[in-house]
C-alpha cells in the first residue's frame, strides 16, 4: 500500500516472491452522497504469464480487505477509459452511478 499526504488516491501493488510487480490497483476511498461509504477503483490491472487469475485474486481480495477497513458497503470499479483520471477528479461525474461496476463487500450490511 502507498498513498500521499496530498492525494486522495491509494496505491496497491501486487509483488511475487521474486520481486516482481505483478498487478497494480488504484482507488480512492470516497463519501458518496447516496450510497455512504464507497471505494473507488479507477486503475487495476493483473499481470502474470503463469497466474494472472491468482494475481487478480489475490487484489480483488485486498480491495475487499481495504474496503471492510474503511467501513465501506461497497467497491466501484470503473470502466477503463482514456477520460478516467479526469473524470474522478470531478466531483459531478465521481457523484454519478451511470458507470463501472458496483459491488457489494463481503460481510457487509445490505
Amino acid at each position: 500500500m502507498a498513498s500521499d499526504a496530498f492525494r486522495r488516491e491509494q496505491i496497491l501493488v501486487a509483488v511475487n516472491p521474486r520481486g516482481y510487480i505483478q498487478g497494480l490497483s488504484i482507488f480512492r476511498h470516497f463519501k458518496h452522497p447516496i450510497l455512504g461509504a464507497l471505494l473507488d477503483v479507477v486503475f487495476l490491472c493483473a499481470i502474470s504469464a503463469a497466474d494472472e487469475r491468482g494475481v487478480a485474486e489475490g487484489l480483488f481480495a485486498s480491495i475487499n480487505l481495504r474496503a471492510k477497513e474503511l467501513k465501506c458497503a461497497r467497491v466501484r470499479f470503473w470502466n477503463q477509459g482514456p477520460d478516467n483520471w479526469q473524470r474522478m477528479r470531478d466531483e459531478t461525474q465521481f457523484n454519478r452511478l451511470d458507470h463501472g461496476l458496483m459491488v457489494w463487500v463481503a460481510n457487509s450490511p445490505r
